[in-house]
C-alpha cells in the first residue's frame, strides 16, 4: 500500500501535466516527497515519528499535486484539456480525498498516539566502565499497546564498577531522567515514567533498572492509552 500512496501522485502528474516546465519542477518535488514517504513508511527513517511524518508528507504531496495541476492548467492557456489530463485530474482528486480520509481515520483510531519499540539511543552510548551483555526487542503487544526493549549491562573487565548506580547516573545526566526514584517498583531498583514523542506519535515512556550485583537489567517500555 505504501508503494501505491508514494508513487501514484507522480504517475498521475506525468499523465496529466501539459507544460514541460511545470512537469519537471513538480515532478521532482513529487518524486522527492514520495521517496521520503516510502522511506518513512518502511521504517528506514524517522521510525519513532513515523505516524506524524507520514501524515505531514501525505498532506505535502496532496498540496503539491493539486497546486501543480492548477499552475499547469493556467500555463497551458485556453486550449481544451486532452482526455488524459481530465482523467488525471479526476483521479488526482480521488487520490487526495482517499488518502487524507483514511490517514485521518487511522490517526483517530489510535487516539492521536502511537507506541513503538524504544530506540537503543534511549540508553546508548554507555559511559566508560559499562558494556552491553545482551540487547533485544520485546516487540509490541496488541491491546493494551505496549512495546519494549531490554538490555543486560555489565562492567568492563578489570574494573570494579557499581553497574546499577552508574546506569542510573547515566540515565539522569545523559537522558534527563530523575536520579531519585519517585514511584518505587518492588521488582526494580529504580524506575520512572514520562510523556514522550510529539504530534501523532505521543506515548508514555517508562524505564526500570534492576540490580543483579555485577550486572543490571534495563527495561524500556512505551505505551499508549486505549
Amino acid at each position: 500500500m505504501i508503494w501505491l500512496i508514494s508513487l501514484a501522485p507522480l504517475v498521475l502528474w506525468f499523465v496529466g501535466a501539459r507544460t514541460r516546465r511545470a512537469r519537471l519542477a513538480v515532478g521532482v518535488l513529487l518524486a522527492l516527497s514520495g521517496a521520503a514517504l516510502l522511506a518513512v513508511g518502511r521504517g528506514w527513517m524517522l521510525e519513532t515519528e513515523q505516524t506524524t511524518a507520514e501524515a505531514l508528507l501525505i498532506v505535502v504531496i496532496a498540496v503539491v499535486l493539486i497546486r501543480g495541476l492548477v499552475v499547469d492548467h493556467r500555463a497551458a492557456g485556453p486550449d481544451p484539456s486532452p482526455v488524459r489530463t481530465r482523467i488525471a485530474v479526476i483521479l488526482s482528486g480521488a487520490y487526495v480525498l482517499a488518502t487524507v480520509f483514511f490517514d485521518g481515520m487511522a490517526i483517530l483510531s489510535m487516539n492521536g498516539q502511537r507506541a513503538s519499540v524504544p530506540s537503543s539511543s534511549e540508553l546508548l552510548p554507555l559511559p566508560a566502565g559499562l558494556v552491553i551483555k545482551d540487547e533485544h526487542s520485546q516487540g509490541c503487544s496488541a491491546s493494551p499497546r505496549i512495546c519494549g526493549r531490554i538490555f543486560e549491562i555489565g562492567g568492563t573487565a578489570g574494573e570494579n564498577t557499581e553497574v546499577s548506580a552508574t546506569l542510573i547516573r547515566h540515565l539522569a545526566q545523559a537522558h534527563g531522567w530523575p536520579e531519585k526514584a519517585i514511584d518505587p517498583d518492588p521488582n526494580a531498583t529504580w524506575n520512572h515514567c514520562r510523556d514522550a514523542g510529539w504530534g501523532f506519535d505521543r506515548h508514555q515512556l517508562c524505564v526500570a533498572v534492576q540490580d543483579h550485583g555485577s550486572t543490571a537489567t534495563v527495561w524500556f517500555e512505551t505505551s499508549v492509552d486505549d
